[in-house]
């Protein structure tokens, strides 16, 4: 919980931001009844998982979906897709590998809460562009990363905004998540092996108390 959640940073907001949710939907707000019905055809195809889509996935699992994604310039590994993360979250460890300095981020006050309601500092915000999917099947979207230096089993969080900015449908039991593109449903397979070498990574060093070990970062520039 926490960051720029919808840009309501005080107490005030965040209860209007509530009590709008008692009244009719303003769908109008992004002018959706004025697009044609094709519109929807092309852009907003209907999501679907099915039996095909389970096949690769080791079962039975409750893994998390991990995945990679190209952020930046750069594509990066062990990418949780977090639905109860307010925040899209990127480590200031990874953040520096990808060459920015801290002139670039732009300053925010507040904290970010777990469900314990440990706090974590946040270092700042960068908007840069993310990008799923394989090619023709893919598509890009400019999101709001919060820095925060902090050891994590993961380089960086899609959190819910994210997830309803570029329409991304889950599926645990695959272990993937689709979404629209222009040219159709793009999918992304998440990294079973990843999602469990770093969850029992996670562990250990939570049992020894050692969590700078999970500084391990791995990342791949795109070709």
């Amino acid at each position: 919980m926490g960051g720029p959640h919808i840009g309501r940073n005080n107490n005030k907001a965040m209860e209007r931001y509530a009590c709008e949710a008692k009244g009719l939907p303003l769908t109008n707000v992004y002018h959706l009844a004025d697009h044609p019905p094709q519109y929807f055809k092309e852009k907003d195809a209907d999501i679907i998982f099915t039996r095909e889509d389970a096949k690769w996935v080791h079962h039975p699992h409750s893994d998390a979906l991990v995945v990679k994604a190209k952020i930046g310039t750069t594509k990066i590994h062990r990418v949780f897709v977090d639905t109860g993360s307010s925040a899209d979250v990127l480590t200031y460890d990874v953040y520096k590998k990808m060459g920015f300095l801290d002139k670039d981020l732009s300053p925010i006050a507040g904290h970010l809460y777990g469900f314990t309601w440990n706090s974590i500092g946040i270092k700042g915000l960068i908007k840069l562009p993310i990008t799923l999917g394989y090619e023709p099947y893919t598509v890009t979207n400019m999101a709001k990363f919060t820095v925060v230096d902090q050891p994590c089993a993961y380089n960086a969080i899609i959190g819910r905004p994210i997830l309803k900015i570029m329409k991304i449908v889950n599926s645990i039991h695959a272990l993937s998540m689709k979404f629209p593109t222009p040219h159709g449903v793009g999918c992304v397979r998440g990294t079973q092996y990843d999602s469990r070498d770093y969850y029992n990574k996670a562990l250990k060093a939570a049992s020894k108390g050692c969590v700078s070990c999970l500084y391990d970062v791995e990342m791949e520039d795109y070709e």
